[in-house]
């Protein structure tokens, strides 16, 4: 009898292993079998990830003899590295819909078999039958029963002398329901050695498993683990499987019965991947998986459940704006009572709270004129307490705002980085329900940054705030003063940042500025990952690579640089040898994974944290998605025209983070196109070369004139400039053609400018021209939007311009004041002339131009903004492989060694170099240096050397030298 209720239990499990893990590849298989990513591309190349890491050092000749099985293979990521290796691979899963998927997804492989298995045994598998087996993140997420009935089959399948490769969690058991089929079972290490050896392996090796993220749990005591096993025996059969879960587990999972509410695993995973879709402002997305969160866990919280409900009810339109639940839209506004408007009232004494704390936000909220009745309005839920609404949208939980306001203050002030904060930086007021919440449970000062002065005016009419403004310590209402608000409080070292819900949806932009400056000074400090720039072959955006690379080293940042351009010659040297355009095109695509490869390698050999591809770098998707595999963040700053240069369409899908410099639903399509995220990011300057210069009067005849344009030739340019041939005019650039009037306006047979001329170009022109390209008009773009490098390089050069009207520049300079614009041909003749005949206001407009410029616009804001979005996605990342690298521990250690010539101060220069820590590296310091050597020096000399003559007597001995 009990044998049978063992097997209808093992069965029960079995059958909610099954249904748990359809519904899992029915919503995402990519998601919850590969790492979370993006595509099939992806999810195959971290699966070879894996599969190495899991089955190193195992001889590829006996592979090739042998026949492999997987445990728990899913759609198969690891089977088809495995079909590679192996004469025959066979992979078992509980899930048909996984199988199903894996038959489509691999059937270009022959020999790969896939078997749904039933959650109990592996009868389906003969005994002695199998050579090697494996599992990787699969076995420890199962029941402590079922991983004990594996185990035990493992022993009857396997082979005399076969392997068993297994990816475990060990060390201290953890709490768990049996029903939960996701959440990770730590085994006891010496429980685990026992329970092999009974069943006839011997324990080879326990090695730790390191990825690109943190895969083990140090503050609970769980470590993920790679075991390595070889059959040497048969198992003891009088253990029985009760035996082996005891040996397993000190603590024994229980089962939830009618108490079972879902797993919390899959729910928080759900909703932790609903929060990156929010912060990437993928709405449907994020509603998808709060969807997905709410249906498997039924106590979800109500934030969650909120959140979900305005995601539901986005306005069809696709805007920002989301409505609120139909119950919330039928409760009616506060009544005016006694002819007295009670939000008049409420707002004068809040006010007056405001204002002895804060003043200035005082007298702004005084002077804000009035807004229409329908924008904002308040409305009680069932608990009687008033809630604001912008519109259709309730800024706190309609219903039971106090509570909801309380759950959510709890979990943000519950992580270790909350506990240690000596400050908290709040986003949004809303209607202060959680600044209260905070301050009644943390004594910390609250800094809160309100990027809408109109909403927080309003909810000064909501209701009492004395406790909400007595809980705020600073406020401030804008970009740029949360910034210096951050500054002035110390350093974001100290503070921890906190986003209201709401406020991230209704006010994206500004919340995505403010978290970008807060990360990005918070990576500033805490994180030196190393940067690769990788730039083109050739092309415009060849300096940029050079400028990118110079803003991250004068950001402390540590960079390899991969100047591709070396390769410029070859590459046009290939129609020496063939002249057929496809058969070029083919080379060219060799060509173009040949360099690919060697970045690879050279990172391979340097390893970085971050790579930042120019446009046209020379990558190819097979080095992007090993790259990413890695665990190397990819992003692309596409510095072209997206609507002409379509390239992103066929790359995006490989990169993380693709920025580009244009808006107006570009960064949508990007992403559509498979990035994870598209940011709009504008060109800038380098202070350092794009600057004023003194010229002697032999200079200014050579470069200058009183007009002067420098750039390729186009068709719109050479329209709009062909009629300005009678003015004292000198075009500077390539693709000019040769024919009259451009044979006398071209400078210098119309080869290509560096930048340090045409520096001098800009700082001896009295009207510098900046049109910008374009292949199908006559004259100026109407619809031209972004803006285009010149235009902040003339600026920074203190050079007066008149550029062509794009819809991007007025955010970034002032029009009329800092730059003048033109929108055809008379124009641009009427304001030559005008401005010709008055320096005094082109010195005047080019001074404002500069000032604004490097106020704004150079390469070292750009890339602190850049980093500012990675490390607010990726900041446990990067801190995870920092702590992990070799770099960590060398420190420590040198530190013991400090002085001017000591082993630190050596160390700190190759670090800050990006290098690794290794003999040649500190060597090659001392090599070039001067004077006497230090002691250390003297030391590593020697270790270098010895070195060297055993290296030599290595060679002379295996015959090699």
């Amino acid at each position: 009898m009990e044998e049978q209720t063992s097997q209808k239990e093992s069965s029960d499990l079995g059958a909610r292993m099954r249904a748990d893990w359809d519904r899992r590849i029915q919503d995402d298989y990519r998601f919850w079998m590969g790492d979370g990513v993006q595509d099939d591309a992806q999810m195959w190349s971290v699966g070879k990830r894996d599969f190495d890491i899991l089955l190193s050092g195992i001889d590829p000749e006996w592979a090739k003899r042998s026949i492999a099985l997987e445990l728990g293979c899913g759609v198969g990521r690891l089977l088809r590295p495995a079909s590679e290796l192996f004469q025959q691979v066979i992979g078992v899963d509980i899930s048909p819909e996984a199988i199903s998927k894996a038959k489509t997804l691999l059937a270009d492989k022959s020999n790969i078999d896939l078997v749904v298995g039933n959650g109990r045994d592996l009868s389906l598998i003969p005994s002695e039958s199998i050579d090697l087996a494996f599992s990787f993140a699969s076995l420890s997420s199962m029941p402590i029963e079922v991983i004990a009935n594996y185990l035990r089959e493992l022993s009857r399948i396997v082979a005399p002398t076969g392997i068993v490769r297994l990816q475990l969690y060990l060390g201290r058991a953890q709490e768990s329901f049996q029903e939960d089929t996701l959440a990770v079972r730590a085994l006891e290490k010496d429980g685990l050695a026992e329970v092999v050896t009974a069943l006839g392996f011997v324990l080879e090796s326990v090695s730790e498993l390191k990825l690109p993220f943190e895969v083990s749990d140090a503050e609970l005591g769980i470590h993920a683990q790679i075991v390595s096993l070889r059959k040497v025996g048969n198992a003891n059969s009088t253990l029985s499987n009760e035996d082996l879960i005891e040996r397993l587990s000190s603590q024994p999972e229980v089962r939830a019965a009618d108490k079972w509410q879902g797993s919390p695993t899959e729910y928080l995973m759900a909703v932790s991947r609903a929060k990156g879709h929010l912060e990437s402002g993928k709405f449907d997305d994020a509603k998808r998986a709060l969807e997905y969160a709410v249906k498997v866990f039924q106590a979800a919280e109500p934030e969650v459940l909120q959140i979900l409900e305005f995601l539901k009810n986005r306005s069809s339109n696709g805007s920002q704006a989301l409505r609120t639940p139909a119950t919330a839209t039928a409760t009616p506004t506060i009544e005016v009572l006694n002819g007295a408007h009670p939000r008049e009232e409420l707002f004068r004494a809040n006010l007056q709270f405001v204002r002895e704390r804060f003043p200035r936000i005082a007298q702004l909220l005084a002077e804000l004129p009035s807004l229409p009745a329908s924008e904002f309005s308040l409305r009680r839920g069932e608990s009687g307490a008033v809630v604001l609404f912008q519109g259709d949208v309730a800024l706190d939980n309609v219903n039971k705002p106090v509570r909801a306001s309380e759950v959510w203050a709890e979990r943000a002030l519950s992580s270790p980085r909350a506990k240690s904060a000596k400050r908290l930086a709040v986003l949004g007021f809303a209607s202060g329900y959680h600044l209260e919440a905070l301050a009644r449970i943390s004594p910390k000062p609250i800094d809160l940054f309100e990027p809408n002065l109109k909403l927080l005016r309003e909810a000064l009419s909501s209701r009492p705030l004395r406790e909400a403004i007595a809980a705020i310590s600073s406020i401030s209402v804008g970009v740029e003063e949360f910034r210096s608000t951050l500054e002035e409080k110390g350093g974001v070292e100290e503070i921890e940042l906190f986003i209201h819900p709401q406020t991230q949806i209704l006010s994206r932009p500004d919340v995505d500025a403010a978290r970008n400056i807060f990360w990005a000074a918070r990576g500033a400090h805490d994180l030196r990952p190393t940067v690769a720039v990788v730039g083109p072959i050739y092309g415009g955006t060849l300096p940029i690579m050079h400028y990118t690379a110079g803003a991250l080293t004068e950001l402390k940042q540590r960079v390899s640089k991969f100047d591709m351009s070396t390769f410029h010659k070859p590459y046009l040297d290939l129609y020496g040898f063939v002249k057929d355009e496809k058969r070029v095109d083919v080379l060219h695509s060799h060509f173009v994974e040949m360099l690919s490869q060697i970045v690879l390698e050279g990172i391979t050999e340097r390893p970085v944290d971050i790579v930042i591809c120019l446009a046209q770098a020379p990558l190819s998707p097979r080095v992007l998605t090993e790259l990413r595999a890695r665990g190397i963040i990819t992003a692309m700053w596409f510095t072209e025209d997206g609507k002409r240069f379509q390239t992103w369409q066929n790359t995006a899908r490989y990169f993380d983070y693709f920025f580009v410099i244009q808006e107006d639903g570009f960064p949508a399509l990007v992403e559509q196109a498979g990035a994870g995220r598209a940011i709009y990011l504008p060109m800038a300057c380098d202070p350092a070369v794009h600057r004023p210069v003194a010229l002697t009067d032999e200079e200014r005849s050579q470069w200058g004139s009183q007009l002067s344009f420098v750039g390729a030739g186009y068709h719109n340019r050479q329209q709009m400039f062909a009629s300005l041939a009678n003015r004292d005019f000198k075009i500077w650039g390539t693709e000019w053609p040769a024919a009259h009037p451009f044979d006398k306006l071209v400078q210098q047979g119309g080869r290509r400018i560096t930048p340090e001329e045409y520096n001098k170009i800009f700082n001896a022109t009295a009207v510098n021209l900046n049109l910008h390209s374009s292949m199908e008009r006559d004259g100026v773009e109407p619809y031209g939007d972004f803006v285009n490098p010149r235009t902040f390089e003339l600026a920074a050069c203190g050079a007066f311009q008149l550029v062509d009207s794009r819809s991007l520049l007025a955010p970034l300079f002032e029009v009329g004041t800092e730059l003048v614009t033109f929108q055809d041909r008379r124009e641009l003749n009427d304001k030559i002339d005008y401005y010709l005949a008055h320096p005094a206001e082109r010195a005047t407009i080019a001074g404002a131009a500069r000032a604004r410029v490097l106020r704004d616009h150079t390469y070292q804001k750009r890339l602190q903004q850049m980093l500012g979005y990675i490390y607010a996605d990726r900041y446990e990342q990067l801190r995870s492989r920092q702590d992990s690298g070799p770099w960590k521990q060398t420190l420590k250690a040198a530190s013991e060694f400090s002085g001017p010539n000591g082993l630190q101060s050596l160390f700190d220069k190759i670090y800050e170099r990006g290098d690794d820590p290794t003999l040649d590296a500190l060597v090659s310091d001392i090599k070039f240096g001067k004077g006497s050597l230090t002691d250390a020096e003297q030391r590593l000399m020697f270790l270098h050397h010895v070195r060297s003559q055993i290296s030599y007597i290595e060679a002379k001995r295996s015959g090699k030298s």
